[in-house]
């Protein structure tokens, strides 16, 4: 469809798309970035003068109620791992978003003032003290180590704590998540891929037995 040919029905018909396949919060910010393409095409001459009004407004939904006790915060931080407690941290006591926590590094901060220096979404930028603790654990990295890492890679971490890329990403345990299955599990899928890619063999059985007892009959 080219913009000359938008109408409100077909505006109505995405929101309405976006209100079964989303939560609020989602369609709020989706909503609003959506009136402000239409309306820039409303400037340049390229949709109908009436296409922007048409788009439902999502009112913002209420901060969460829900808020963790002190005694809940302790047993969290005492379960968590180095890098992860580091982590945690920044949300908690500085209210840093994820990305921008998991990014934190020592060219980040400056000891002289106690304070980080970062970019965050938006490309604002912001300055923060620290906490004693958070300055206790920056300043406790080696001098050696490298200033563009984020910190929370050089922690030391668990072995259900995986790392890829420049930025951390902490993954549940896989017990814990129904999500996270053996492909076992799913036999009929299993086959199906392997159908599908040509390369379907029966599966392997354990033969070291049976190897063990050719080898001694000889």
């Amino acid at each position: 469809m080219i913009p000359a040919n938008l109408t409100a029905a077909c505006v109505q018909r995405i929101a309405e798309n976006w209100r079964k396949r989303y939560a609020q919060h989602t369609r709020s910010t989706y909503t609003k970035c959506m009136r402000r393409f239409i309306t820039w095409l409303e400037r340049v001459a390229a949709a109908p003068p009436s296409a922007a009004a048409a788009v439902p407004r999502v009112r913002q939904p209420q901060p969460r109620t829900s808020i963790a006790t002190d005694e809940e915060r302790r047993q969290i931080l005492e379960a968590a791992s180095p890098r992860l407690r580091f982590f945690l941290l920044l949300c908690a006591d500085l209210g840093l978003r994820h990305r921008t926590a998991a990014r934190i590094n020592l060219a980040n901060y400056n000891p002289e003032l106690r304070a980080l220096s970062f970019y965050t979404k938006g490309n604002v930028h912001q300055t923060l003290p620290v906490t004693s603790e958070i300055r206790q654990i920056l300043e406790s990295i080696p001098r050696t180590a490298d200033r563009n890492t984020p910190i929370a890679n050089l922690r030391p971490r668990k072995k259900t704590e995986q790392t890829t890329g420049p930025n951390p990403r902490f993954r549940p345990r896989r017990q814990a998540v129904e999500l996270y299955r053996k492909p076992e599990q799913y036999p009929a899928r299993r086959d199906r891929d392997a159908l599908s890619s040509g390369s379907h063999r029966p599966r392997p059985t354990n033969d070291r037995p049976l190897a063990r007892a050719a080898r001694h009959k000889k």
